[in-house]
């Protein structure tokens, strides 16, 4: 029997994949544009309450984008899609509904990608309306122009056009759920997968279902786990249970090395890679500029976790990887998540890394030349520093985007701190719980992680620091 070929797979007759690609192509529209829009609205409530708001409007606008750019937007779907069921439900029990009542999909994912989006879009459009030159609006004041035809004559096209030029895109962020891909070829095991074992905690919820099961299960035990404490089901009178919230912490604070190191190296890599990228496209060489283009724009147009599965599932179908020097390391579900992480922060970093070089003034280099600087002097002192400090800001959301996509490692076996998160879900199924302390953890790190960037930025903009109140003191000391 003959395997069918690309064409046939792709076809939309029978046995073909291509209904299913187009139903899936038409919800993933349909989700990114509900999505966008809900951020635009949001974006522009948010950037309103940050510039024109009070007091209170700009607590809760800071804590929103505070909160919603600190933690993956995987946790965030799931908390949308686990804890909005488990809303429902109890107030469907309330009223007297019995049963549990779900979360819409369609609803959970459009909602997690608005209001990720939208603290994104708050930013932005802050940034965007900072720009206005004052001047333009006085002078629209001195015309007798009314507040509503400002804003929209001269405040609104200023602002968009700003808004609109182009700007760093952030990575990851959860692009699909969980697939069951459960064959791999010569994949090495991650500790603690569980794989082909049967699941005791699972196990305990089908006595009915026994009938369904292998008889070779028939003399299954269910007695609890060595080591491991019997399942014991919520209890009703607590919101949360704080022994059990003491417990998750614990469990997942033993998995934060693993996600600062897959962080701290994909970073690495990606640095490195971005600031070739950067000066390729430069380059006076035509093939080589077209591709860096190409890089850049194959790993920013499509998703990070198509990235992971292709270089962790469909490399090792070609034997001629198996068989090569690489396999050793390609073979590595960590080596594997490094790789996709570095090669898609690599793509992002590169454009901003040029665009921070293309921001060096142009007399600064003209000078270095009539100093009789060489060029790569002129790139190593001037350029390249100048370029690092405008640079920065925008490098700085990419790292943090890259700690929130090492949730994404989780799905390729590696137990970072989401990865232990959805384990302890499949033995607890406290999902509402978990995920608010693997939240919590991923808005620490992003915290630190901002506030180093921003003493980092401090440390490199002369400009910004207070100039030392030194010639005041000699004056006075001499007038004494």
């Amino acid at each position: 029997m003959t395997q069918p070929g690309i064409l046939e797979l792709l076809s939309f007759g029978p046995g073909g994949w291509g209904n299913i690609l187009l139903a899936g192509a038409t919800m993933t529209i349909l989700i990114a544009l509900s999505g966008y829009a809900t951020g635009a609205v949001i974006g522009v409530l948010g950037a309103w309450a940050k510039v024109r708001g009070g007091p209170v409007t700009r607590l809760v606008a800071d804590v929103y984008t505070t909160v919603l750019r600190g933690i993956p937007d995987l946790l965030v779907i799931y908390l949308l899609y686990f804890g909005g069921s488990a809303a429902i439900s109890a107030v469907g029990h309330f009223f007297g509904a019995e049963g549990f009542i779900g979360f819409p999909g369609f609803l959970a994912g459009m909602l997690a990608v608005g209001i990720t989006s939208g603290a994104q879009h708050t930013e932005v459009l802050r940034g965007a309306f900072r720009a206005v030159h004052p001047g333009e609006i006085e002078a629209a004041i001195a015309c007798g122009m009314p507040r509503w035809l400002r804003f929209r004559r001269i405040v609104a096209p200023l602002t968009l056009r700003h808004a609109l030029r182009p700007r760093q895109c952030l990575a990851g962020g959860a692009e699909g759920e969980r697939a069951g891909l459960d064959h791999r070829c010569r994949r090495t095991v991650a500790p603690g997968s569980g794989r082909r074992r049967v699941h005791r905690v699972a196990f305990r919820f089908l006595p009915d279902c026994r009938r369904h099961l292998s008889v070779d299960l028939d003399g299954l035990e269910c007695s609890p786990a060595p080591g491991r404490a019997s399942f014991q089901p919520r209890r009703e009178e607590k919101l949360m249970d704080w022994t059990f919230l003491h417990e998750t912490f614990v469990s997942l604070v033993s998995a934060v090395p693993l996600t600062l190191l897959l962080a701290a190296n994909s970073i690495a890599f990606g640095a490195v890679l971005a600031v070739g990228i950067a000066v390729a496209r430069f380059s006076a060489v035509a093939p080589l500029r077209w591709l860096a283009q190409a890089y850049v724009f194959v790993f920013r147009g499509t998703p990070l976790l198509v990235q992971i599965f292709i270089i962790y599932y469909g490399l090792s179908q070609f034997p001629a990887i198996r068989h090569s020097l690489l396999w050793p390391i390609l073979k590595e579900p960590y080596w594997c998540a490094v790789l996709a992480l570095g090669l898609n922060t690599a793509a992002y970093a590169s454009e901003i890394v040029r665009g921070g070089l293309l921001s060096v003034p142009y007399g600064q280099v003209e000078a270095a030349r009539a100093c009789g600087m060489s060029r790569f002097m002129i790139f190593r002192r001037i350029t390249l520093p100048l370029g690092v400090r405008q640079a920065l800001p925008g490098y700085g959301n990419e790292m943090i985007s890259m700690v929130k996509a090492t949730s994404l490692a989780s799905i390729i076996t590696l137990m970072e701190v989401t990865g232990v998160a959805a384990r302890i879900i499949s033995e607890s199924y406290r999902a509402i719980e978990v995920f608010v302390v693997a939240g919590a953890i991923y808005l620490t790190i992003n915290f630190l992680l901002t506030r180093l960037v921003q003493l980092v930025e401090f440390r490199l903009s002369p400009h910004l620091r207070q100039p030392v109140a030194v010639l005041p003191a000699i004056i006075e000391g001499e007038a004494h």
